[in-house]
């Protein structure tokens, strides 16, 4: 199950041509979007991006940066969306555990009217994390196990804290992204 703070984060964009996933996080009170660098790779300090939002829609942003030893970047930018809270939080990955990316292979958009807010609903594929790795030169590397398409290219990574599904309202499913 995919809950809405990971939903309402996702979003399909269009860079000069170049489309892709996206999605936001917040750090110290600041939003950021993040995506693969590649998608964004020319972008300069100030420049427009287009969400799809029951049409393109463009908005000005600002990239904080491009990663220098993996193919992530970030921006921020004024135009804001209501989000519910979603946490980062890398240390509670392990080998062998099942993850989810959300995204938009093929440009595909699905429709669901105002549930979120205009925006198309991504679509959800699984994963294993099969291998992980701390001692590159390039960095650290986490290797997902999973068929793949163009268009996820820039999307979460996400697990859950507690896969099982429980009653007791005081254990609740927490989704977190990890890369």
């Amino acid at each position: 199950m995919i809950t809405s703070n990971v939903i309402t984060r996702v979003f399909h964009f269009n860079y000069k041509g170049n489309i892709g996933t996206c999605f936001t996080i917040d750090i110290d009170n600041k939003r950021y979007f993040v995506t693969a660098k590649h998608i964004i790779e020319d972008m300069k300090d100030y420049d427009i991006i287009e969400l799809f939002q029951k049409d393109w829609k463009s908005y000005s942003v600002k990239l904080v940066g491009h990663s220098t030893i993996a193919d992530v970047s970030v921006f921020t930018s004024d135009h804001f969306f209501d989000a519910f809270p979603l946490l980062a939080n890398p240390d509670k990955i392990y080998f062998g555990q099942d993850v989810f990316y959300l995204g938009f292979p093929f440009e595909y958009k699905s429709n669901i009217g105002k549930l979120n807010r205009g925006f198309p609903m991504p679509l959800v594929k699984k994963g294993i994390i099969s291998a992980i790795s701390i001692d590159n030169e390039d960095g650290k590397r986490l290797i997902i196990d999973s068929i793949s398409a163009r268009g996820f290219s820039g999307s979460p990574v996400i697990t859950a804290d507690n896969i099982n599904f429980v009653t007791d309202e005081n254990k609740k499913l927490n989704y977190k992204v990890v890369a």
